[in-house]
C-alpha cells in the first residue's frame, strides 16, 4: 500500500534530521554530554508538541492525508533554510553566551532557548505526522490495534533505517548540508505523493475517523474498567515506560561502548538502529498477534513486569560483555586485528543480545496502549497525540535524569536497577486500577522479589569490578560522569617496573609510560619554548595533566586555563601529580568543565599558547576539535605572536586521514610546522605571524631548572635537542597535504570513515620521511634571528643525523625488520651518546 510507504520513509526522514540537526547543534552549542542532551530534548519536546497540539487539529480536518501532506511540506521547506537559521541562533548565542559564561544554569538555559525556537516548528510537524496518518489508516474499531502495530511498526523500522544510512552513508559522503538538502527532497517528494493519492483515493469527511462500534460488540477494556480510568492509568504507566526506555537507551548505549572499548559513530548508529528496529519488529508482532487481545490492559501490565526482569538480565549480560572479545578472539570469530566484518559482527552481536529483547516488549506496548487510548470515539488524532506526548515527555526526563543524575550518583548498573523498579512501579499501577485479581497480588510479590534481589544482591562496585578484570594492572582509581568511565591502573613495565595508565570508556588515553611522558610534556613545552615571553595559555583535553604541567613550570606564565569534559578526569589528576607537578594545587591553574570549543567561542580572553590534545579524532563527536572551522576559532583566540600546539597520532586511522588531519589544520595556520619527538605521535604548530626558531629564546627558556628538569625527564636536554624534533616546514608540510581535502565542520569525513581500512598498516612516517627538510632547510628556520656560531651547527647536525637514524629504525620497526632497527637505533646512540631518549629506547 502506498500510504504505509510513505509512513515508513517519513520515520526514515525524521530520524535523519535528528542526527543532523543534533551535530549541527552541538558544533554551535559544544559537544558537552549537557549541550548534546538539550538539543535532543529540544527534539522530542517539539515532537511531543506537535503530536499534542496538532492532533485535535488534523480530527477536524476533512483530509488527513493532505494533511500529512502539508505537514512533510512544511518539515522539507524548513531543512532547506535551516541552514541560514542556525547561523542567526549562532550569533545570538556568541553575542549573548560570554555574558553568562560564569553561570552554568544561565548557560544551559540559553541553548534550552536557542535549540527550543530552532528546531520546534519542524519537529512539531514530525509529532503531528503519526496522528495524521492514524486518523487515515486506522478507520475500523475491530482492526484498530492491529492498524496502530503496523504504522507505528513501519514508522520506526522507517527510523533505524534512517539512523544507519545517516551513519554509514549521507552524512560520510555528502556532508551535514548535502544530506540535509537531500532529506528535504525526500520531505517534499513524499507531500506531492500523498498530496496525489489523496485526490486519487479520496478521503473521508471529518468526524468520521472511526465507525461508531457495533451495537453487538463492546471494546474489549471496558468489560475490566471504566474506559476513562484506562485511559488516565495508561497514560500515566506510558509516561513511566517513557522516563525508563529512553534511560535504558542512554545506559546501554553508554555500557556497550565502554564494554567493548569503542566510540565509533558506526557502533552508536547500530545501537541506535537496533533499539529502533526492536520497536518497530514489536509493533508489527503486535499487529499480528497481540491487536485483538481482550485485556489490552493486563496485557500491558505483562509486557512492563517482562521489562523490569529483562533489565536485570542485561546487567548481568553487561557485566560479562568484556569477554565477549576475548572468547571471540579464542575461538578464532575474529582475528588479532579487526576488520570491518569482524567489527561489525561483535557490535551487533553484543547489540542484539542486551537491546533487542526488550525493545521487541517496548514495541508491543505502545499500539497496545494506543487501543485503550483510542477507544471508540471519533477524536483518533487527539488521543494518539497525548498518548504520543505523555510517553515523549517520559522520554525527555529519563534521557536527562539517567545520564546526569543517576549514573553520576550511583552509577551505570545500579541506575538500571532502579528503572527496572519504574517498569515494575507502572505493572503494578496497570493493575492496581484494574479490580483486584490473583494476577495483581503476584505483580506486588513478584516485583518486591526482583527489586530486593535486585538492589540487595547487586554489588554497589559491580561495574567496576566488571571492568577492571579486563586489565592485567591493578585499578587505582574509578570514576563515573555523565561523560562516561573514567579509570587509572598500575601496570606492569617490561624493565620490572611499573607506570599508570589513564583509560576513558576502556580506551587508553594517557600514561606515564617514556614514550607517553615524552610527547605529553612536549606538547606543552615545544610552542612555550618557541614563544618569547608566554604568559597566558589553555590545554584543550587535560588528560594526565602533563601538557599543563609542562606550562605551568615557565615562570613567565601566569594563567594555564584547562578545559575538559569530564570531571571524573580532574578527579584522576591527583594520581599523576609525580609527572604534571600536582598542578591542580597551584594558583595559576584553572579547571574548567566545559566542551573546548564551546569555551573558547564564549570566551572573550585571549592566550599566547594554546595546546590541543583530543580523543582519537575517529572517536564519535570529536571531528569539529579537529576540523578547520575549529583552528581558525584557536586563531581567533590567539595573540600576536601566539602559537597552537594540536597533538597529531601516526596511529589508529590511515595515513591519508593524518595528511587531513594535518590539512585543516594548515588550511587556517598556513605558517606551521611538523615535529615528531616519538614513533608513532607527531606534534604540528601553527603561528599567528611568520617566524623562525630563535635559539636565544629556546637557550634563556631551557635555563630555568623547572623548565630544564621537565624537559630532561621527557629526554630533551639542550637546544639541538628541540631543533632536531623539526621534521617539516612550513613548505614541506604545504607538499604533503597538498592533494587531500580538509576536515571541516560540514564534511567531518574523519569520523564518518567507512570504506576506508579499519586498520592500516603503520606507514605514517615512512611516508612522511620523503617531506623531511634537509639540514640546509633546517638551519634556514634559524637565518634571520641570529643563526648558529659553527660549534652550534655542528652539534645541531650531529642531533639531527641521530633523529634519522631513529627514524629510519621506526621504518624498519613497521616493516618487521627488528635488526634493521636495532642497527639504526644502535648509530643513533652512537651519533650522541650522552642523550637519555637514545639510551632508553636502547634498553628496549
Amino acid at each position: 500500500m502506498p500510504v504505509l510507504l510513505l509512513i515508513t520513509l517519513s520515520g526514515c526522514a525524521s530520524l535523519i534530521y535528528e542526527v543532523v540537526w543534533t551535530r549541527r547543534l552541538t558544533i554551535l552549542f559544544g559537544a558537552s554530554t549537557w549541550a548534546v542532551a538539550t538539543v535532543i530534548a529540544g527534539f522530542l519536546g517539539g515532537l511531543a508538541a506537535g503530536a499534542w497540539a496538532l492532533g485535535p487539529l488534523i480530527d477536524r480536518s476533512r483530509r488527513p492525508l493532505r494533511a500529512y501532506a502539508l505537514l512533510e511540506a512544511g518539515i522539507g521547506l524548513y531543512a532547506l533554510v535551516f541552514p541560514e537559521l542556525a547561523g542567526a541562533i549562532t550569533q545570538v548565542y556568541v553575542a549573548i553566551g560570554p555574558s553568562l559564561s560564569g553561570s552554568f544554569t544561565l548557560r544551559t538555559l540559553l541553548r534550552a532557548v536557542l535549540a527550543v525556537v530552532v528546531i520546534l516548528p519542524p519537529t512539531a510537524l514530525m509529532g503531528a505526522t503519526l496522528p495524521a496518518m492514524c486518523q487515515f489508516v486506522a478507520r475500523r474499531p475491530p482492526a484498530l490495534g492491529r492498524d496502530l502495530g503496523v504504522i507505528c511498526a513501519l514508522n520506526t523500522l522507517g527510523a533505524a533505517a534512517g539512523a544507519l544510512l545517516a551513519g554509514f552513508v549521507l552524512i560520510g559522503s555528502l556532508g551535514l548540508s548535502g544530506t540535509m538538502r537531500a532529506t528535504a527532497a525526500l520531505n517534499l517528494a513524499l507531500a506531492i505523493t500523498a498530496f496525489v493519492l489523496s485526490r486519487r483515493m479520496g478521503e473521508r469527511p471529518a468526524g468520521e475517523a472511526t465507525a461508531p462500534l457495533d451495537p453487538g460488540r463492546r471494546a474489549p477494556q471496558a468489560t475490566v474498567l471504566p474506559l476513562a480510568a484506562a485511559r488516565r492509568a495508561v497514560l500515566v504507566a506510558m509516561a513511566l515506560s517513557g522516563f525508563a526506555a529512553v534511560g535504558y537507551e542512554v545506559l546501554w548505549t553508554r555500557a556497550l561502548v565502554t564494554a567493548l572499548h569503542t566510540g565509533f559513530t558506526y557502533a552508536f548508529s547500530m545501537m541506535l538502529a537496533t533499539f529502533l528496529a526492536g520497536l518497530g519488529l514489536g509493533g508489527l508482532l503486535h499487529a499480528g498477534l497481540f491487536s485483538r487481545s481482550q485485556s489490552p490492559l493486563r496485557l500491558l501490565a505483562r509486557l512492563q513486569l517482562l521489562l523490569g526482569v529483562w533489565s536485570f538480565v542485561s546487567i548481568a549480560l553487561l557485566g560479562g560483555l568484556p569477554y565477549l572479545e576475548r572468547l571471540a578472539a579464542e575461538h578464532g570469530w575474529i582475528g588479532a586485528i579487526y576488520t570491518w566484518p569482524s567489527w561489525v559482527a561483535e557490535m551487533m552481536t553484543a547489540s542484539i543480545l542486551v537491546i533487542l529483547p526488550p525493545t521487541l516488549l517496548l514495541g508491543i506496548a505502545f499500539p497496545l496502549a494506543g487501543q485503550v487510548v483510542a477507544g471508540s470515539g471519533g477524536d483518533l488524532g487527539r488521543r494518539i497525540g497525548i498518548l504520543y506526548a505523555c510517553n515523549t515527555v517520559g522520554s525527555i526526563l529519563g534521557s536527562l535524569i539517567a545520564g546526569f543524575v543517576l549514573v553520576p550518583s550511583i552509577g551505570t548498573l545500579n541506575a538500571l536497577a532502579l528503572l527496572a523498579g519504574l517498569n515494575i512501579l507502572a505493572a503494578g499501577w496497570l493493575l492496581w486500577t484494574a479490580p483486584p485479581s490473583w494476577e495483581r497480588r503476584a505483580t506486588i510479590l513478584i516485583a518486591a522479589s526482583l527489586l530486593g534481589v535486585g538492589l540487595g544482591v547487586l554489588p554497589s562496585d559491580h561495574w567496576r569490578m566488571a571492568l577492571s578484570r579486563w586489565h592485567a594492572g591493578r585499578q587505582i582509581y574509578f570514576g563515573e560522569d555523565a561523560t562516561g568511565v573514567v579509570e587509572i591502573y598500575d601496570e606492569p613495565s617490561g624493565a620490572g617496573g611499573s607506570y599508570r595508565r589513564l583509560f576513558v570508556n576502556q580506551t587508553s588515553y594517557a600514561s606515564t609510560s617514556d614514550y607517553a611522558r615524552r610527547y605529553h610534556k612536549l606538547l606543552g613545552h615545544l610552542p612555550a619554548l618557541l614563544h618569547p615571553h608566554p604568559e597566558t595559555t589553555l590545554v584543550i583535553a587535560f588528560g594526565t595533566g602533563m601538557t599543563a604541567g609542562a606550562l605551568a613550570r615557565y615562570p613567565t606564565v601566569s594563567r594555564v586555563d584547562c578545559v575538559d569534559l569530564s570531571p571524573a578526569v580532574f578527579g584522576g589528576a591527583c594520581h599523576f601529580a609525580a609527572e604534571n607537578g600536582n598542578l591542580l594545587a597551584l594558583r595559576k591553574v584553572r579547571s574548567v568543565v566545559e566542551d573546548g570549543r564551546n569555551y573558547l567561542l564564549l570566551s572573550p580572553g585571549s592566550y599566547d599558547v594554546i595546546t590541543l590534545e583530543p580523543p582519537p579524532p575517529r572517536f564519535a563527536g570529536v571531528a569539529e576539535l579537529y576540523s578547520r572551522e575549529f583552528y581558525e576559532l584557536i586563531r581567533s583566540r590567539l595573540r600576536p605572536g601566539g602559537l597552537a600546539a594540536q597533538w597529531i597520532p601516526m596511529h589508529s586511522h590511515t595515513e591519508e586521514e593524518m595528511r587531513m588531519l594535518v590539512r585543516s589544520f594548515v588550511d587556517a595556520f598556513p605558517e606551521s610546522t611538523l615535529w615528531v619527538p616519538v614513533q608513532s605521535d607527531a606534534i604540528v604548530i601553527g603561528r599567528t605571524q611568520r617566524g623562525g626558531i630563535d635559539l636565544g629564546v629556546v637557550g634563556r627558556h631551557l635555563r630555568d631548572p623547572k623548565v630544564a628538569a621537565d624537559l630532561a625527564d621527557a629526554g630533551v636536554e639542550g637546544v639541538a635537542d628541540v631543533v632536531s624534533l623539526l621534521a617539516l616546514n612550513a613548505g614541506a608540510l604545504a607538499r604533503y597535504v597538498r592533494d587531500v581535502a580538509p576536515i571541516t565542520d560540514d564534511c567531518p569525513a574523519i569520523e564518518f570513515f567507512v570504506g576506508r581500512p579499519l586498520v592500516e598498516t603503520p606507514v605514517h612516517l615512512e611516508r612522511l620521511l620523503p617531506f623531511r627538510i634537509g639540514a640546509t632547510d633546517l638551519l634556514a628556520e634559524l637565518d634571520g634571528v641570529g643563526g648558529p656560531d659553527g660549534a652550534t651547527r655542528q652539534e645541531l647536525l650531529r642531533h639531527v643525523d641521530a633523529m634519522d637514524h631513529f627514524y629510519r629504525g621506526t621504518v624498519l620497526s613497521n616493516r618487521g625488520d627488528r635488526p634493521g632497527r636495532d642497527r639504526e637505533w644502535r648509530l643513533a646512540r652512537q651519533e650522541v651518546p650522552e642523550s637519555l631518549f637514545f639510551r632508553r629506547i636502547g634498553e628496549r
